[in-house]
C-alpha cells in the first residue's frame, strides 16, 4: 500500500530502501541475464508493485536486528544493528556510500555489498526456518535453539532452501550449523511471525516461505518440508 503513496515525493535522484523481511518483490529487477524482469507471483501477482516504483530507485536492504513493538509507536530494540545495503545491479555507487555514511552517523552498522541477493538468501534461510516454526509452536528463539527435535526440522528446512538459492545462482557459503549459530545470537527474542500471530496481524507468509516454495516449483526442485510448513502456517493463519 505504501508504494503508490510515496510516488509524489520520488524524484529522479530519490533512493528508496524497502527494508523488509523475506524475498522482495523486486528480486528479479536489474538482475540482468535471462531472468531479468521475472515475477514472483505470490508477491506481485499482477505486477502492480513493479509498476508503482521504477526499480532504478531501489536499494536493497537486509536487516539483521531484532525488536518488538511494545506499545503503539514504540519499538524496543533487542539485538544487532546491522543494515546490509546493495544496488540491485551490484554496482558500488556514490549514493550507496552516502547512505552507508548516514546510517553509521545514526548509530547503526551499515555494510555495503555488491551481492545483495546473496545476503537476502543468507537471512532468508533462517527466516524461512525459524519464523513458521515459532508461529506454530509459540516458541521464542532460545526455546527453539534448545530443542534438538525442533532444530532437526530447522536443518531440513535450511537444506531445502539452500538448494533453491543455489539453483538461482546464489549459493549460501555458510554451513547449516553456522547459520544456526547466527540465529542463536538473537537470544530469547520473539520473532516476527510469532508477534504477528499474537497480535492478529497478517503474517509474512508469502515473502518468507511461499516465495521460496514458488521458486522451487519453477526450478523443479523438491522441497517437501518447506511445502509442509507452508501448508501448516497458511492453515494456522486462517484460524487467527
Amino acid at each position: 500500500e505504501m508504494l503508490p503513496r510515496i510516488a509524489p515525493i520520488v524524484r529522479d535522484e530519490t533512493a528508496v530502501i524497502p527494508a523488509i523481511n523475506g524475498l522482495p518483490w523486486w528480486y528479479f529487477a536489474r538482475i540482468g541475464g535471462a531472468r531479468e524482469g521475472q515475477r514472483v507471483d505470490c508477491l506481485d501477482r499482477d505486477g502492480s508493485m513493479a509498476h508503482a516504483l521504477d526499480a532504478k530507485h531501489i536499494i536493497g536492504c537486509v536487516i539483521h536486528g531484532a525488536g518488538q513493538v511494545i506499545a503503539p509507536g514504540i519499538g524496543q530494540h533487542t539485538s544487532s544493528r546491522l543494515f546490509i545495503l546493495g544496488e540491485l545491479d551490484g554496482q558500488m555507487t556514490p549514493r550507496l556510500a552516502a547512505l552507508g555514511a548516514a546510517l553509521a552517523k545514526g548509530g547503526l552498522e551499515p555494510k555495503l555489498t555488491p551481492h545483495i541477493r546473496n545476503e537476502i538468501w543468507m537471512k532468508l534461510i533462517g527466516n524461512l526456518s525459524y519464523n513458521p516454526l515459532a508461529a506454530l509452536t509459540l516458541s521464542r528463539m532460545n526455546e527453539i535453539n534448545q530443542d534438538e527435535g525442533l532444530l532437526d526440522a530447522i536443518r531440513i528446512l535450511m537444506r531445502e532452501s539452500m538448494a533453491v538459492s543455489e539453483a538461482y545462482g546464489e549459493p549460501v557459503r555458510l554451513s547449516i550449523e553456522g547459520r544456526i549459530a547466527i540465529a542463536k545470537t538473537i537470544g530469547n527474542s520473539k520473532i516476527s511471525m510469532h508477534q504477528d500471530l499474537e497480535r492478529g496481524r497478517p503474517m509474512e507468509i508469502d515473502a518468507i516461505i511461499g516465495s521460496v516454495a514458488e521458486l522451487a516449483r519453477k526450478a523443479g526442485i523438491a522441497t517437501p518440508m518447506i511445502d509442509a510448513f507452508h501448508a501448516l502456517i497458511k492453515a494456522r493463519a486462517r484460524h487467527t
